[in-house]
């Protein structure tokens, strides 16, 4: 074997092995760029952030309810459901008052 051929064989297996780290590293690359990525989008996620720090808090309230609050509530809520319409109608009339309070108190005002 020549020298000039030695130097084509040395040359083309540093070359094989360059190839390979360089293949290594745009794959390391890529990995941590897909990381990057998923990591700025669940940042910018402001629907799934919200529901996450509501969750935390409702799980907060709870843990802070007392027991007793927490089944009147439950009783409220069911009964609320049972019956509708009085609870609609009570809410419409709420609204009705408070929307005539605030046209008396404005006219008062002129």
């Amino acid at each position: 074997m020549t020298d000039e051929a030695h130097d084509d064989v040395t040359s083309g297996a540093e070359t094989a092995e360059s190839m390979d780290e360089l293949r290594a590293e745009v794959e390391d690359t890529r990995a941590r760029l897909g990381s990057t990525v998923e990591a700025l989008a669940a940042k910018t996620d402001v629907v799934a952030r919200a529901k996450e720090k509501a969750a935390a808090l409702k799980g907060r309230v709870q843990d802070s309810t007392p027991e007793p609050l927490r089944e009147k509530a439950q009783q409220a809520r069911s009964l609320a459901r049972r019956n509708r319409t009085p609870v609609l109608a009570a809410g419409a009339g709420a609204v009705l008052v408070a929307a005539l309070a605030v046209r008396r108190a404005r006219r008062k005002g002129k």
